[in-house]
């Protein structure tokens, strides 16, 4: 059988039962599938809710020595969360005003 979405490999996973997904998670991977948005942004929800988006928190987790404080704000360490959702100037980023 040759997969050809992302999806696809993600519901053959859940098939077969080899995640520890709760129930908390499979709404939001529910919820996420249904949106109307391009595959690039399915890719950036994917990276984010699996935590393999290359902040600078998640790089010096795999021993790459950095500074990880966020360079947009210089306020907090640089985790997915603060980079999407908590980063006061997220928001301005997001409308092109930076």
């Amino acid at each position: 059988m040759v997969l050809t979405t992302v999806r696809e490999a993600y519901r053959l996973l859940h098939q077969a039962d080899v995640t520890n997904t709760s129930d908390f998670e499979m709404k939001i991977w529910r919820i996420a599938w249904k949106l109307q948005v391009p595959p690039k942004v399915y890719q950036l929800m994917w990276r984010a809710l699996t935590g393999c988006l290359a902040t600078k928190f998640q790089l010096n987790t795999k021993y790459i020595p950095l500074d990880q404080i966020c360079p947009m704000c210089h306020q907090a360490t640089e985790t997915i969360i603060h980079l999407l959702v908590l980063c006061p100037l997220q928001d301005h980023v997001g409308r092109g005003r930076v």
